[in-house]
């Protein structure tokens, strides 16, 4: 018999015995309350089974386990049910309120001034030594902190997060730390580190040789989010779906959630148009609130983005009119509110732009803002300069999807820059060009029944305007 195999027989025939204190006594020994992580996921069901009813209520050790095994197959709303039940016996720990932290993240709720407070001051009551302890603390708090858009802090934090894990002996730990580095890059712009980051993920991933839900949906998500960003998204609609599907039921968290809801949409989009893009959206808010309880202002925005995208701007101006940022708690939502900012009041915001090596995603959109300024004020060489400085910024990460954004602006100049001198001497970015004016050529999208006539683009946007019902003033603008 092995020493996990002992450890989990010792248990479970305390439990049986009904004996929760010699139970309590011997998980302490395998590791705490957290000793999943150590006697492995899969014993959990043989202990649980033979678990008294209402141990939840009598041990904190035992209840900390249930939350964390609840959390982990998609029943976060049933792990804070257990928490708050009013039957507790025991006086509550830091380890409870760490396991409050990590019910909290998984639900995607929203995060107050006094919670974030008492949350960064629980470092402080953590046991030193306890590698473990501390890394979970780091990993639930580089969560909040990048749901308050807070990407700074959460990369520093995360850093903290890896070092523990290293120290406790947990790539499976590691995984996901290096997960959610490759989602901020990604938020970004920063494309080449995210998949440094989503590599070294699978690399921690195939050491820890542990699959409990949904793991391998959630790197799949990133690595399609990659995809999109490149602009080869004909694959992506299937494959989110289906990886939405896992998400509900298995691990995940709201940011990650809300990435698959965005490529997926934008996707369908520029493939199937609006309606059907805005079809998905709705069964993404309804699998949102499944499973973390409420409905999400991130996938509110990203609806009201293809509008704005379509030709609808009333859509987005509405939607920006209440929208209250600091509750949007999510870096990707507000990437997306602040791209509907910049392309409806690009003057006013452009005002306040400052320069952010770190934001390449940033960057690139203000040269296009910069460049569709231009044409409004029929300043063509203009024009074509900046869409030629955010080519030369995005061709570095490859990030070509961004020029969907500004298409009417860039696919005026983008043949030229794919055949003429602007590249000429440099492969990659003669390359890139010659991808960005492909995917716009190919984003505007005709019925089945009219696709045999080889329509021109602009043929195809004033058909794709009939065919969402705009008048010829509107369609007439929007050109």
């Amino acid at each position: 018999m092995s020493d996990v195999e002992g450890y989990v027989a010792t248990i479970v025939g305390a439990l049986k015995a009904g004996d929760v204190q010699a139970a309590e006594r011997i998980v302490l020994d395998a590791g705490g309350p957290f000793f999943a992580f150590t006697l492995g996921y899969e014993t959990l069901d043989e202990i649980f089974s033979a678990a008294p009813e209402g141990i939840a209520q009598e041990s904190e050790i035992f209840l900390v386990a249930m939350c964390f095994s609840l959390v982990k197959h998609g029943r976060a709303r049933r792990a804070k049910a257990l928490l708050y039940d009013e039957g507790r016996t025991f006086t509550p720990s830091y380890i409870f309120i760490l396991t409050e932290l990590m019910v909290h993240i998984h639900l995607g709720e929203r995060v107050d001034k006094k919670q974030l407070k008492a949350w960064e001051q629980l470092e402080g009551r953590l046991p030193l030594g306890e590698h473990l302890f501390s890394g979970l603390y780091y990993n639930s708090m580089l969560v909040v902190y990048a749901r308050l858009n807070m990407l700074s802090e959460a990369r520093m934090i995360a850093a903290q997060a890896l070092e523990t894990y290293e120290k406790a002996k947990q790539p499976y730990l590691q995984f996901f730390i290096h997960l959610h580095l490759a989602d901020f890059a990604i938020v970004e712009g920063k494309l080449r580190p995210a998949k440094q980051h989503l590599k070294a993920a699978e690399r921690f991933f195939k050491i820890a040789n542990i699959c409990i839900s949904s793991e391998r949906e959630l790197c799949e998500a990133l690595w399609l989010t990659l995809d999109f960003e490149a602009g080869e998204f004909r694959h992506i609609p299937e494959r989110a779906a289906k990886i939405r599907q896992a998400l509900v039921e298995g691990d995940s968290w709201s940011e990650i959630f809300i990435e698959v809801s965005r490529i997926g949409a934008l996707s369908i989009y520029y493939l199937e148009g609006r309606k059907k893009a805005c079809a998905f959206l709705q069964e993404c808010q309804v699998d949102f609130h499944r499973r973390h309880g409420d409905f999400s202002l991130a996938i509110e925005a990203i609806q009201a983005h293809i509008e704005h995208i379509d030709g609808l701007h009333d859509q987005a101006n509405f939607f920006l009119y209440d929208l209250d940022k600091a509750a949007m708690y999510s870096p990707t939502g507000i990437v997306i509110s602040e791209t509907m900012s910049l392309k409806l009041n690009p003057e006013s915001v452009l005002e306040k732009f400052t320069l952010d090596e770190r934001n390449v995603r940033s960057n690139v959109m203000s040269e296009l803002a910069r460049a569709a300024v231009a044409q409004s004020e029929k300043q063509r060489a203009k024009m074509r300069q900046h869409v030629e400085n955010a080519i030369r910024i995005a061709a570095h990460e490859n990030m070509a999807s961004i020029f969907l954004e500004y298409r009417e602006v860039v696919s005026k100049v983008s043949s030229q820059l794919a055949t003429g001198k602007f590249a000429r001497g440099h492969k990659r970015l003669a390359y890139f060009a010659k991808q960005v004016h492909r995917i716009i050529r190919k984003s505007y999208i005709a019925p089945k029944e009219f696709q045999k006539y080889n329509m021109s683009a602009q043929q195809l946007r004033i058909l794709n305007a009939l065919q969402d019902g705009g008048s010829n003033k509107k369609i007439a603008v929007n050109l």
